[in-house]
């Protein structure tokens, strides 16, 4: 189980942030351009921060023996990766990395699409390319290794086993590497105020 990258990256970069509070509470919205960029900084820095310890917190116990509590907790963790991308995407828009959109890895669309698919709009989703798909998940036992999905699209009916932990390991090394970047532009931005 690798899913706590992203979280070490996170508080790695909060340790900094507050070993640099000399530095930050002299300047101007807290090195930030504005009121509003510092406010969004600390809601995605807690966001990431709750998301990923609340993963890993699930990770560690694992899916309930009960179904139906097995589909909130299925539907729960890719709506906080989900918030989790969210909060690292807004990051990278704060600290105007280039290229100006995030560039999107593999294993966070991977991840994100399933979310789509199962969590997000499972009735009738809008897949780019492939037409409406609808699925759902079954009834059996889940476990991070395996999670039983059918999806139903204009053109066939597919049974698919997700290993879900596979895939969160995935993205979350991927989400790790664009932390970093983020972590090294708020160190200078940082260090433009300690001169």
């Amino acid at each position: 189980m690798t899913d706590d990258a992203v979280l070490q990256v996170r508080d790695d970069m909060s340790a900094f942030w507050h070993s640099k509070a000399a530095v930050w509470h002299k300047a101007e919205y807290f090195t930030f351009t504005s009121k509003e960029n510092y406010e969004a900084f600390c809601v995605a820095k807690d966001l990431i921060q709750d998301s990923g310890e609340a993963l890993l917190a699930h990770r560690k116990t694992g899916f309930s023996a009960s179904a139906s509590l097995a589909y909130i907790e299925f539907w729960g963790v890719l709506q906080a990766i989900f918030i989790q991308q969210g909060a690292i995407k807004e990051m990278w828009k704060l600290f105007d990395l280039k290229p100006k959109e995030l560039p999107v890895p593999p294993a966070w669309e991977d991840v994100r699409v399933l979310r789509n698919l199962a969590a997000g709009h499972p009735v009738a989703e809008k897949h780019s390319g492939n037409g409406l798909r609808r699925s759902v998940t079954s009834r059996t036992q889940k476990s991070y290794s395996e999670i039983k999905l059918t999806v139903f699209s204009e053109s066939d009916e597919r049974h698919q086993v997700v290993n879900l932990g596979a895939k969160i390991d995935c993205y979350d090394a991927a989400a790790a590497l664009i932390m970093a970047q983020i972590f090294d532009k708020l160190r200078q931005q940082i260090q433009g105020y300690e001169t």
